[in-house]
C-alpha cells in the first residue's frame, strides 16, 4: 500500500486541481443557490475493480464520478447537506461491497457546508483523510471529518 500513499502525496497536486476544476459548477450553485454539495474519495486497494460505468449506475444523473487513476477515484454528490454527508458515503460503501465484495475500498469524505467558502481546505481534508484510512488501513470504512463512521 505503501505505493498508493507515495502516488498521492507526490500528485496531491495533481489530484487537487483535477478535484478543484471538477467540482467548479458545483461551488458556483452552492454560493449562488446555496446547495450543498459532497465529496467522496475511493481508493480501490487492487486495480479499480469496479466498472465505471456500473459504478455511475448507482449514483444519480446530478452526481458526478472523477476518475483520477486506476485504483483513485472521486464522487461529487450534489444537493447532499453535512448531516446527510457520512450516509450519503455510506450508501456508496455499500453499493460498492455489493457491485464487488472481494476488493477492499478505503474512502473518505467531506462536505461543503464545513468549507464555504474554503474549498481548497474540503479537498485537502477529503485527501488527507483518505491518506489516513490507507495508513490505519480501515478498509470498507468511511473516515468522515476527525472520526471513524
Amino acid at each position: 500500500m505503501p505505493d498508493i500513499l507515495e502516488y498521492i502525496k507526490s500528485n496531491k497536486g495533481e489530484l487537487f486541481e483535477t478535484i478543484l476544476n471538477d467540482i467548479s459548477e458545483y461551488k458556483y450553485r452552492n454560493a449562488r443557490y446555496d446547495v450543498e454539495f459532497s465529496l467522496v474519495a475511493i481508493y480501490c486497494k487492487n486495480t479499480f475493480a469496479v466498472d465505471v460505468e456500473t459504478l455511475k449506475k448507482k449514483l444519480r444523473q446530478t452526481d458526478r464520478l472523477i476518475y483520477l487513476n486506476d485504483n483513485l477515484c472521486c464522487i461529487i454528490l450534489d444537493g447532499i447537506s453535512a448531516e446527510l454527508c457520512a450516509k450519503a458515503a455510506e450508501n456508496v460503501n455499500y453499493h460498492l461491497l455489493q457491485i464487488n465484495v472481494n476488493n477492499k475500498y478505503y474512502l473518505s469524505a467531506a462536505d461543503s457546508q464545513n468549507y464555504n467558502p474554503k474549498y481548497k481546505n474540503m479537498i485537502q481534508s477529503l485527501l488527507d483523510r483518505l491518506e489516513y484510512a490507507i495508513e490505519n488501513n480501515l478498509e470498507n470504512i468511511v473516515i468522515y471529518q476527525d472520526y471513524v463512521i
